[in-house]
């Protein structure tokens, strides 16, 4: 089942918020979830949040990093200083 696409924007607006408070920050999407969007989002499915970052991935906001361990990883685009207009 596709996500509510106002939720989707509504949390990753949330997200982007975190981001441009902590540019540094990096997380799992799990991470994001527990610790970035606080208790407004603690329920949140885990599809929505991949669609809330997927959104922000594809707005060139965050970028995906696999560790070698197979960790999925994201953070600011800004941090590499790559981020989108």
């Amino acid at each position: 089942m596709a996500e509510d696409s106002d939720e989707v924007s509504a949390l990753a607006r949330d997200i982007e918020i975190y981001l441009k408070d902590r540019p540094n920050a990096s997380d799992t999407i799990e991470g994001i979830r527990r610790w970035w969007v606080g208790s407004r989002w603690m329920d949140a499915s885990m599809p929505l949040m991949c669609a809330a970052v997927d959104l922000l991935v594809q707005k060139r906001l965050m970028v995906v990093r696999t560790l070698a361990d197979g960790s999925v990883v994201y953070f600011s685009a800004a941090r590499n200083g790559s981020a989108g207009s």
